[in-house]
């Protein structure tokens, strides 16, 4: 269980790569550099493009990256699971947002073939399949969410979970 992981790793060596190349700096990336008080690009190393990507990923810094997509957390109501499982891109949605696991499920119950239940931070949302495609997962790998049944927070740590983390993170656009 650690392709999304390494896919993280991956971004952060690309990230590092195109920093020390001649390319001009994203006024995004300059901020987030000034954040973590580096100024010039020369100062950053493989440890800060790690921090960099896990924000831009969704989660607070990279040991929250690490704790969570290694599975090495045991979730429960207040565990923060970052908002990798979102993107601007699926802000145009209606879902339906909870605060606890047991109301998502049961909204999840009411349609369990067309719905599929997402952790975002410490709640949880219930989506339909047009969110799915813009987060541009495939349809092998929507067909992998039957075997955990829709839900992304009960199956978590598994390596159906992974795959599909890994797929999120793969697709999402990385600023350099």
């Amino acid at each position: 269980m650690n392709i999304a992981l390494n896919e993280v790793k991956t971004q952060a060596k690309r990230l590092l790569k195109s920093l020390n190349g001649k390319q001009p700096i994203s006024v995004k990336l300059t901020l987030q550099m000034k954040r973590l008080g580096l100024t010039l690009a020369g100062e950053i190393k493989l440890k800060h493009c790690l921090v960099m990507v896990s924000q831009q990923l969704g989660f607070e810094n990279w040991h929250h990256a690490q704790l969570i997509l290694s599975g090495n957390e045991q979730p429960h109501s207040q565990t923060d699971m970052g908002s990798f499982f979102y993107n601007n891109a699926c802000g145009v949605f209606l879902n339906l947002w909870f605060a606890t696991i047991e109301e998502a499920q049961q909204a999840l119950s009411s349609n369990p073939k067309n719905r599929w239940l997402l952790p975002y931070k410490k709640q949880f949302i219930v989506v339909e399949r047009n969110y799915l495609i813009a987060l541009n997962l495939s349809a092998d790998t929507l067909s992998l969410c039957s075997a955990i049944q829709h839900d992304l927070y009960q199956g978590y740590n598994t390596e159906i979970w992974d795959s599909i983390a890994y797929e999120v993170i793969r697709h999402r656009k990385i600023i350099s």
